[in-house]
């Protein structure tokens, strides 16, 4: 019985480790491109507020789909839309890499977002359930230090990959590491009988959750460029 409370704690582990690697992905993508603005800007020739989006489109698309996901993941399983979220954070990294001008490069980021959206909620929760329930603190911290981490050393990864390599690189930089990593996580939380929870969307109130959202951040992330008592909602 020893044997097989230790077993499963090791597993429990494993999913842990396995599931913050995608998690670590996601958030250093969130800083890791901050650094590269300028040289983008020069490759594209695009003023700042264009290139802001690269930024905000990404942003938006994580704060807008984060609730609506994770609660869909319920639908179609946690592992499921937890590796969906990976591969399609990683190609849309190769195609930001690849994107031939400023207008893809924004369109490559929103994908990368509803792939960051379906990574971080479901991430969490397979954190939660990987451990018994002594565990859960350690896990979850382990889960928070890799996320922390991931923003923490963005800006100088970023910075170092633009002076020495190129700014493609911030996204290329993401295929490699998923490319050798993903083996280690299909195997540690491969697909087994998970349980899927049956439930009714509510199309209005995902609407509104969704609108509320997106406004909120967009007011936070251009109010100061449009003005905190602007009329003027859109500037591209």
């Amino acid at each position: 019985m020893t044997e097989t409370v230790n077993q499963q704690r090791h597993r429990g582990l494993k999913q842990v480790f396995a599931v913050s690697i995608g998690l670590f992905l996601v958030f250093l993508d969130s800083t890791v491109v901050n650094i590269a603005i300028p040289n983008i800007i020069d490759d594209y020739k695009i003023d700042l507020s264009k290139a802001s989006w690269i930024i905000n489109g990404f942003v938006l698309t994580l704060a807008v789909l984060l609730v609506t996901l994770g609660k869909m993941a319920d639908m179609f399983g946690r592992v499921r839309t937890f590796l969906w979220g990976v591969i399609i954070f990683t190609v849309s990294s190769f195609l930001c890499g690849m994107a031939p001008s400023a207008d893809l490069l924004i369109i490559f980021r929103v994908l990368q977002g509803i792939g960051g959206a379906m990574v971080i909620p479901t991430s969490m929760m397979l954190v939660r359930t990987a451990v018994p329930p002594e565990k859960i603190g350690l896990a979850m911290g382990i889960w928070g230090a890799v996320g922390a981490m991931a923003v923490a050393i963005g800006p100088s990864l970023g910075g170092l990959i633009t002076e020495y390599i190129h700014w493609r690189w911030v996204f290329y930089i993401n295929v490699p590491i998923v490319l050798l990593a993903f083996p280690f996580i299909f195997l540690a939380i491969r697909v087994r009988n998970e349980p899927i929870h049956k439930f009714k969307l509510d199309p209005l109130g995902i609407l509104l959750m969704s609108l509320s959202l997106f406004f909120l951040t967009y007011a936070i992330l251009q109010g100061e460029e449009i003005g905190w008592t602007s009329y003027n909602f859109f500037i591209l």
